[in-house]
C-alpha cells in the first residue's frame, strides 16, 4: 500500500488488487493494466490519466471523507503520480507478473533520471549563460522596438511659433 498526502494536508492510500483493476477496466476510463499492454503505455504517458486513476482508485475514501472529484484533483500533489506507479508496480510483484513489474520498473527509472538530469542541465552554468543570451537579445528587441516608436512620433519639429522664448515674452 502506497500513501501520499495532498496539498490540503489530507493522507491517501493507494491499494491496488485485482478487484480494483477489474473495476478500473469497466469505469468509464475502460482502462486495462492487467491484459492490454497499451494500457501501460497510455497511462505511463499521460498525466491526467494518471490523476484519474488515482482518484477511481482513492473514490471510495473521498466518498467516505466527503471529498469532491474537483477537491481532489485540484489538491493533487505531484508525488500522487509516484505513488500510484510505485504501488502498481508493488501489485505487479506480488501477482507474479514479472514482465510488467519489469517494464515499469523500467519507466520509473527512466523518469527518474530524466528529471535528474533536467534539474542537473536546469542548474548548469550552460544553461545560466543561455538565459542571460536570451534575456539580453530580449532587452535589445524591446529598446529596438521602444525606439521606433519614439522615432515615429517624434519626426515632425516643433513650430517656431509654438516655442515660448524669452525674447518674445509679454510685457
Amino acid at each position: 500500500m502506497q500513501k501520499f498526502k495532498d496539498s490540503e494536508g489530507r493522507e491517501w492510500s493507494l491499494s491496488i488488487n485485482v478487484l480494483s483493476l477489474k473495476r478500473l477496466k469497466e469505469s468509464p476510463l475502460a482502462l486495462d493494466l492487467l491484459d492490454d499492454p497499451t494500457g501501460m503505455k497510455r497511462l505511463a504517458n499521460d498525466s491526467f490519466l494518471g490523476i484519474d486513476v488515482t482518484y477511481h482508485l482513492c473514490r471510495e475514501e473521498c466518498d467516505k471523507t466527503g471529498v469532491s472529484e474537483e477537491s481532489f484533483v485540484t489538491a493533487f500533489p505531484g508525488d500522487g503520480l509516484e505513488a500510484l506507479m510505485r504501488e502498481l508496480l508493488d501489485f505487479f510483484r506480488r501477482f507474479r507478473r514479472q514482465a510488467e513489474a519489469t517494464l515499469l520498473d523500467q519507466i520509473l527509472q527512466t523518469k527518474d533520471q530524466a528529471r535528474a538530469m533536467a534539474a542537473e542541465k536546469a542548474n548548469s552554468p550552460a544553461m545560466q549563460q543561455a538565459i542571460q543570451r536570451a534575456m539580453t537579445e530580449a532587452s535589445r528587441k524591446i529598446d529596438q522596438a521602444l525606439s521606433a516608436v519614439g522615432n515615429s512620433s517624434g519626426n515632425s519639429p516643433e513650430s517656431p511659433d509654438l516655442t515660448p522664448t524669452p525674447e518674445h515674452s509679454a510685457s
